[in-house]
């Protein structure tokens, strides 16, 4: 899906990612510009449009998510340029994905099958230590559990 292929009246989440910490709400596609954009609804906060640009951090960054309403797989356009623009007296969010960014990636978060287990079991970490866990599900490509007691970081 490119960016252009969204449509007026589509619900969107944007979502504005500082370090660590991310932001999203729902809005609503306006229309597209240019083919590289799309103009949204923007967040209102006490009666005014909050404009994450100006005077923010370098380090934000901006990330577009949608349902393909062709797939109904979900999808994402990462490192938008995000702008607060006045279209027929309404301010909007003029969302930017220039040309290289235009096609969506998929956003899916997990697009394997997965098995439903809720079993109790045990983790072995490299370094020997042995740990009682709580497995959730599997899949082709992976498992879920949740460590019972001990906080492990993983990568």
């Amino acid at each position: 899906m490119t960016i252009d292929n969204l449509r007026a009246g589509q619900e969107v989440t944007l979502e504005i990612l500082i370090g660590g910490s991310s932001f999203e709400f729902k809005t609503e596609v306006v229309g597209t510009n240019a083919g590289t954009g799309a103009l949204v609804k923007p967040y209102v906060y006490n009666d005014q449009v909050v404009d994450f640009t100006n005077g923010s951090p370098k380090s934000m960054s901006f990330s577009l998510h949608c349902i393909d309403p062709d797939t109904g797989g979900r999808v994402v356009w990462k490192n938008l340029f995000v702008n607060v623009v006045n279209f027929k007296g309404m301010d909007y969010y003029a969302i930017d994905a220039k040309a290289f960014g235009k096609t969506a990636a998929s956003s899916e978060r997990r697009e394997d099958g997965r098995v439903n287990v809720k079993k109790p079991g045990s983790a072995l970490m490299e370094d020997g230590r042995r740990f009682s866990v709580s497995l959730i599900d599997i899949s082709d490509s992976g498992v879920s559990f949740i460590g019972n007691g001990y906080r492990v970081t993983i990568g």
